[in-house]
C-alpha cells in the first residue's frame, strides 16, 4: 500500500516473487541424477518420521504411568512441577535437531550413499517435515499428522534452500551441474532465493521445472489498473467477478471424456485407410502433456 501520513504500515521495499521455468536434463543421465536426489529427500524424510515416531513411542512409554495422576497433568502442586521436570520434554522435532540426526544418518556407514548427494538440498526436506510437525502440534484436530511418501504417490521434487546459482538462462544444481532453462521470466535480474526442481508429465514422458523464487524490488512489481483491480470467485460449477458478472465454468468432466474417447478411435486406425486419409494424429498426447 502506498505510504501516506494516515497510514498505520509501511510498504515493503521488496516482495517475493515465482517464476515457473521449464529446465531441461540434457540427456537421460542427468534425468535419472535429477529422480535420484528427489528419492533421497523421500528416504531421509521416511527415516526421520520413523525415528521421531519411534522417539515419541518410547517416551510415552516412560512416562504416560505418572500422566495418569490427575495431580502431574495439572502440575500446579510442588511435587507434580518436580515430577514433571523429570519427565523432561517430548522428543523434540525442530529442524535443528532433525538436522542433527541427518548429519549422524550422514556419517553412519550404513548411509554412506547419501554423500553422493547435496548436503544442504537433501537436509532441507528435513525443514518440511518440521514444519508439518510445528501445525499438527499447534492445532491437531485440524491438521493430520505428517504420513510417510511413497515412492508411486509422490512427485520427485527438491528444493536448493539457498546460494541460488544462475546464469542468465542456465541453473546450476548442484552435484549436476549447469541446466538450461526456457520460459518467460520477468525478475531475470533480480536476486534468486530458493528454486524448487520439480517433475511433472509422467514416468515415461517427463518434464522437469524449476519454480524460482525471486527478491523482487516493489517498484518493479505490475501494479494493477488505474481503474482498479478484478476480484475472481470460483465454486464448482461457475465463477463470479466483483462487478457480479456470472461465468459459466467448461464441464472439465465431458472434456476428459471426450479425450478418451478421441484416443481409442486413434487407436484402432490403421493409418492410410478409405475412412482414414490421414496418418494418426498427437493431438490427444499433447493435451495430456506428453509432448511439447
Amino acid at each position: 500500500m502506498p505510504n501516506t501520513p494516515d497510514s498505520t504500515t509501511q510498504a515493503p521495499d521488496t516482495v517475493h516473487r515465482t517464476v515457473r521455468l521449464r529446465l531441461f536434463p540434457g540427456d537421460a543421465a542427468t534425468g535419472i541424477l535429477l529422480t535420484a536426489i528427489a528419492g533421497a529427500c523421500r528416504y531421509v524424510w521416511n527415516h526421520m518420521l520413523a525415528d521421531c515416531e519411534w522417539r515419541y513411542a518410547r517416551w510415552k512409554e516412560m512416562h504416560v504411568p505418572a500422566l495418569n495422576w490427575p495431580e502431574v497433568r495439572e502440575g500446579k502442586t510442588a511435587w507434580a512441577k518436580a515430577v514433571r521436570r523429570k519427565m523432561g520434554p517430548s522428543p523434540s522435532t525442530s529442524f535443528f535437531t532433525l538436522g542433527q540426526r541427518f548429519t549422524e544418518l550422514r556419517n553412519d556407514p550404513d548411509h554412506a550413499w547419501l554423500k553422493a548427494y547435496p548436503y544442504k538440498v537433501v537436509r532441507y526436506s528435513l525443514k518440511y517435515l518440521a514444519d508439518a510437525y510445528k501445525r499438527f502440534l499447534a492445532d491437531p484436530v485440524n491438521e493430520g499428522k505428517p504420513r510417510f511418501k511413497a515412492r508411486h504417490c509422490t512427485v520427485p521434487a527438491f528444493t536448493i534452500p539457498e546460494a541460488v546459482r544462475m546464469d542468465g538462462d542456465r541453473l546450476h544444481v548442484p552435484r549436476v551441474g549447469w541446466l538450461r532453462l526456457a520460459g518467460s521470466n520477468p525478475y531475470a535480474g533480480c536476486r534468486p532465493l530458493t528454486v524448487r526442481v520439480r517433475m511433472e508429465g509422467t514416468e515415461q514422458h517427463p518434464k522437469w521445472y524449476a519454480y524460482v523464487c525471486y527478491e523482487v524490488p516493489a517498484e518493479q512489481v505490475k501494479q494493477p489498473a488505474a481503474d482498479g483491480a478484478l476480484g475472481l470467485d470460483r465454486n464448482v460449477g461457475q465463477a463470479t467477478d466483483s462487478e457480479g458478472t456470472v461465468y459459466a465454468m467448461p464441464d472439465t468432466d465431458k472434456l476428459d471424456a471426450r479425450i478418451v474417447r478421441k484416443q481409442r478411435e486413434l487407436s484402432r486406425k490403421q493409418g492410410w485407410g478409405p475412412k482414414d486419409r490421414r496418418p494418426k494424429s498427437n493431438r490427444g498426447r499433447r493435451v495430456n502433456g506428453q509432448l511439447n
